[in-house]
């Protein structure tokens, strides 16, 4: 039971960065359309940050991939 609610957990906290990360792309479109003169400045944040959370949510999986059995 303990490893389908880690595998959920995993799982949301995934759409939740995927959800966020959607999000802020399209912000920055919006602000690109507003504002063209910004769009060297806007992508490579946007770039920027959705690195960050990719490695976010790489930490978290290895996290929870980790499994440890007691004998």
């Amino acid at each position: 039971m303990r490893q389908i609610e880690i595998v959920s957990k995993f799982i949301k906290n995934f759409i939740w960065s995927m959800v966020l990360e959607g999000i802020l792309i399209i912000l920055t479109a919006i602000l690109i359309l507003v504002y063209p003169q910004l769009l060297n400045i806007l992508v490579s944040c946007i770039l920027i940050i959705s690195g960050i959370i990719c490695f976010v949510v790489a930490a978290r999986a290895h996290k929870y991939s980790t499994i440890k059995i007691e004998l």
